[in-house]
């Protein structure tokens, strides 16, 4: 059997992918779940550390692994979960993380990972257009659509550039021109209001399917579809489990 992929999608890097990951992992370790971390990008940051310290972490041998992930090593533990950070990341031989994660999904993993809205294969062009830059690696969006789940973790263009100006999303010496650019507001709000699109689009679709399937009958196919876009420090925005679910500091109890 195919193992499920969860992901957490965000507007730009900073809203709070990774923590929600972490946190995911959490709760399904606490209710029994094996959790083990494939690979988590710290970046220097002390808050992420703490958080994956709950969790072993399956390193791969010196110069082994895929794309800097021990998949042949997970095949053989066969956790029930693994936490892939920056999906869209590529190693210096060219493989991308992606490609890992299909590998274990295959082997009947299941993966929880994260991901930006233009590292998505068909959103490239589109962020171009709104950054001015290309992003250079990205997904096919047929392994995010088939994804059992996924999950739009949502920030307000103020805080995330509050987020910014105290070093909590890149060091100081690491924002450079390109990266002021992205987290301007008029930037922001445009890469949020796209992920909100695209995830609604999402619910649309598996509407559809329902409905050409047949089921459409059944009491969550028949319920009114609505996105809500909630400003504040953080929320996240899901095209799975309830039709659209919301989670966020006042709504975690």
């Amino acid at each position: 059997m195919r193992g499920r992929l969860r992901v957490y999608l965000g507007a730009a890097p900073g809203v709070g992918k990774s923590h929600a990951m972490l946190d995911e992992g959490l709760r399904r370790q606490e209710r029994g779940t094996q959790v083990v971390i494939g690979l988590l990008d710290t970046a220097g940051r002390p808050d992420l550390g703490r958080l994956a310290e709950p969790f072993e972490q399956i390193r791969p041998p010196p110069g082994g692994g895929l794309a800097g992930i021990d998949v042949e090593g997970l095949r053989r533990r066969q956790p029930v979960v693994v936490l892939v950070d920056a999906l869209a990341r590529r190693a210096a031989d060219g493989h991308a993380r992606w490609e890992a994660v299909e590998e274990l999904l295959a082997s009947g993993i299941d993966v929880v990972t994260t991901l930006d809205i233009g590292q998505l294969e068909s959103m490239r062009d589109i962020v171009m257009g709104i950054t001015g830059v290309a992003p250079q690696e990205t997904v096919p969006d047929a392994l995010v659509r088939d994804a059992a789940q996924v999950e739009l973790v949502d920030m307000s263009p103020e805080a995330l550039r509050r987020r910014l100006a105290h070093g909590h999303i890149y060091a100081p010496d690491q924002v450079d021109a390109e990266v002021a650019n992205v987290f301007r507001p008029q930037v922001l709000g445009a890469l949020r209001q796209l992920s909100l699109l695209w995830v609604a689009d999402r619910v649309e679709e598996r509407l559809e399917r329902s409905a050409a399937s047949g089921d459409a009958d059944e009491p969550r196919d028949v319920r009114e579809r609505v996105v809500v876009a909630l400003g504040g420090e953080g929320a996240s925005i899901s095209s799975d489990g309830p039709d659209v679910w919301l989670v966020g500091p006042e709504l975690s109890s």
